[in-house]
């Protein structure tokens, strides 16, 4: 059974709103690939599977989706942003701006990079 983090526990130091974005992505992400597991580490939630797939950061006013391979991912809709690296993350304001099926394209093909890795 996949590797579960304890939501609740981690959600109630953040703001209402914010909270409610890193739950829908979270949701999100768990719904898409139930396999996946997640985990809290370097105080962010973070999903595997064959290794690093993707990432919720919480700030202030946002949510940052990131991606692992982000410099590798095809990204036609140039929705990944950053200067790392590898990393690039999805920055969402909105629970309304969430793309799930442009996220889903993203995962998979993470998960496949971290297959060929």
């Amino acid at each position: 059974m996949p590797e579960r983090a304890n939501i609740d526990e981690y959600l109630e130091k953040y703001a209402i709103e914010i909270s409610k974005i890193a739950l829908k992505l979270r949701n999100l992400i768990l719904k898409l690939f139930p396999d996946m597991d997640e985990i809290i580490k370097w105080k962010n939630l973070v999903y595997q599977k064959n290794g690093y797939v993707c990432a919720i950061l919480i700030h202030k006013n946002h949510v940052n989706l990131e991606f692992w391979h982000g410099t590798e991912l095809e990204d036609p809709k140039n929705l990944l942003e950053g200067t790392g690296k590898k990393m690039r993350h999805i920055k969402v304001t909105d629970e309304s701006t969430i793309d799930a099926e442009y996220i889903k394209i993203l995962i998979g093909e993470s998960i496949e990079l971290n297959k060929s890795s």
